[in-house]
């Protein structure tokens, strides 16, 4: 790939992530994607230790919008982030943390949806902010263009928020389904979503995706903030919108918890770098850690 140097790093390989951010003026940290926190601690101590002895001058931090710009939301997924965060403002290095919209497109998981299904199983519901991964792989990728920020955290969203029923009724509307929702124990959700998962998603997933759902009948989904569409230069996308496209175009659509939405949401924000800086002509989108030239920008994901 002419003009874009490939350097290949391991979360758990110090010295493959200081040979990576060697000569890096700015690094897109994307963490890693274990579900273990004592392993993803220490993988991202790893990235910020890498990153002070190479001398790393601005990180931004790809982190999640649960509990808005607050730092007390309970949600197990955000905790990481916030920990991840805390190492950062104690690292002494330039940071941005950016906190990224619930994604749209991740409908099908969040309510356990396949298509097979009629009755849906939730403990509980509220209103979720949902963003579209392509605009915020752009709106990041002009934040780091655009720089500054520096040691702050930052939200980006969608424009409006919607509950998980909501949410249904569009699948309902746009395929002439007749899914049902129903309210249940936090108890009974992991039993009855675990025992007939057609993801075979082990009891662990379901487990500690309960407290997703606490949070967000906490309203820690529904914060809204204005940069997103301040970056892109137009209102950001409708997520009830988006999610009704997606379910008009493909009645049976679906998206398994993988690791494909993050390649993809990578791309977009590499895509969205090579656009907004003609400059450098010849970086092309990698799924792998990047170097751009001129700019100096890595990518780990």
């Amino acid at each position: 790939m002419e003009g874009v140097e490939i350097r290949l790093a391991q979360y758990d390989d110090l010295s493959s992530l200081r040979l990576t951010f060697e000569g890096i003026e700015k690094l897109f940290f994307v963490s890693s994607n274990t579900f273990d926190s004592e392993k993803r601690t220490k993988q991202h101590e790893n990235v910020v230790q890498a990153a002070k002895e190479t001398k790393v001058q601005h990180i931004f931090y790809s982190s999640l919008a649960f509990g808005g710009l607050g730092s007390n939301s309970k949600v197990d997924v955000q905790k990481a982030h916030l920990a991840t965060e805390d190492l950062l403002e104690k690292s002494g290095l330039t940071y941005t943390s950016v906190r990224e919209g619930i994604y749209a497109e991740a409908f099908p998981p969040f309510l356990n949806w396949y298509p097979s299904i009629t009755d849906l199983f939730l403990p509980a519901d509220g209103p979720v902010a949902w963003a579209f991964r392509k605009e915020l792989g752009e709106a990041t990728a002009r934040l780091m263009l655009k720089g500054g920020y520096e040691n702050r955290k930052v939200l980006l969203t969608g424009p409006k928020a919607y509950t998980m029923q909501a949410v249904v009724e569009t699948i309902n509307k746009t395929t002439h389904r007749n899914v049902a929702l129903h309210y249940v124990s936090l108890e009974e959700y992991v039993a009855r979503n675990a025992d007939n998962d057609e993801g075979k998603k082990p009891k662990a997933f379901f487990d500690a995706w309960k407290s997703a759902y606490v949070g967000i009948a906490n309203g820690d989904g529904a914060c809204i903030d204005q940069l997103m569409g301040e970056l892109l230069r137009q209102a950001p996308t409708d997520g009830l919108k988006l999610i009704e496209g997606l379910s008009t175009e493909d009645r049976d659509y679906r998206q398994e918890v993988t690791n494909k939405s993050d390649v993809e949401y990578h791309q977009w924000v590499q895509e969205a770098i090579r656009q907004t800086n003609p400059r450098d002509e010849h970086s092309q989108p990698h799924a792998d850690s990047l170097t751009f030239p001129k700019k100096k920008m890595n990518l780990l994901a």
